[in-house]
């Protein structure tokens, strides 16, 4: 080849025609996202004690012992009985929950405060730290209290014997772990900065949650392939794949990782090399280079993908 010109990060060169016949198929990129999903484990050793001190000090006494010698459910309940002492009850609920806002929270990513069930502010348009009332999530038109949907919100939570609600759910990446509902025997004022402060703890101990999951599942479990997240597009030299904040915190260029997918019925393995760590269109992503992929395995990949691009 013959460099004709360099401009900034940009390089142009002159190839051969028989170069770029035989090469030109086997780096073409496929974008796969919504498609393929791969697991995700990093091979790198991250201590209990390292790992504590990436927390604020005010933090670090909570966790003190823990990190590394307990599991993560014992975590999540440690965390939960932190919330109820600020509220008053702190619960997880499971991600298969069928309680219909919960949707509302999965797919907008968004916290549901309600700050007084019997002052019916609830169905009020409001929206604070990415906290919104369950009114931010209906139509005009569905806003009426004796819509069925409303009615049951209200009446499940009227019974439940609390005044009170947040509701914010727990993700790693895209895929949602559950949800935090944490219930109070007083109203939550929205003007009074003290209880602005309060919900946002609540939000801060989420944050705990996940980074703590993130450590045990992608730096202390090494061997588990059943937690998926998205890949972007993959090509014979690597993948992006989208990561979660804390993982993008804990991964460093050069690092390797362990990638697992399947494609149709082949199940794939790879050792691969961070070479990049990015925000793209509001998503933290990893570009990992292909350490071990043969041309026979990608010719597999490229032959299942062309077979639905036609």
């Amino acid at each position: 080849s013959e460099i004709v010109g360099i401009s900034g990060n940009e390089v142009k060169a002159i190839l051969p025609s028989t170069m770029v016949k035989k090469h030109s198929r086997d780096y073409e990129r496929y974008n796969v996202e919504g498609i393929l999903f791969a697991s995700l484990n990093v091979v790198k050793e991250i201590d209990s004690e390292s790992f504590l001190n990436r927390f604020p000090l005010s933090m670090r006494s909570v966790f003190q012992g823990m990190i590394g010698k307990v599991s993560f459910e014992e975590v999540m309940e440690k965390v939960l009985d932190l919330i109820s002492k600020d509220f008053g009850n702190a619960i997880f609920v499971d991600k298969l929950s069928q309680l219909p806002w919960l949707k509302f929270c999965r797919y907008s990513k968004k916290s549901l405060i309600l700050p007084n069930v019997n002052s019916k502010t609830f169905l009020d348009v409001f929206e604070i730290y990415g906290f919104s009332t369950y009114g931010t999530f209906l139509e005009p038109n569905r806003r009426n209290l004796l819509d069925s949907e409303v009615k049951f919100f209200l009446n499940y939570h009227v019974s439940r014997g609390f005044v009170s609600y947040v509701y914010v759910p727990v993700f790693i990446v895209d895929s949602l772990l559950g949800y935090i509902m944490v219930s109070g025997n007083k109203p939550i004022d929205l003007s009074n900065f003290e209880n602005t402060l309060k919900i946002m703890k609540v939000l801060g101990f989420v944050d705990i949650i996940e980074q703590i999951f993130c450590y045990y599942r992608f730096f202390v479990l090494n061997e588990y392939r059943d937690y998926l997240i998205p890949v972007v597009d993959i090509s014979f030299g690597g993948l992006k794949i989208k990561i979660d904040k804390h993982i993008a915190y804990f991964i460093d260029i050069g690092d390797n990782v362990k990638i697992y997918f399947k494609i149709g019925a082949r199940f794939f393995e790879f050792i691969g090399e961070v070479i990049r760590i990015s925000y793209e269109n509001d998503s933290f992503i990893a570009a990992i280079k292909f350490l071990n992929m043969d041309k026979s395995q990608f010719s597999f990949i490229r032959k299942w993908f062309s077979s639905f691009e036609r």
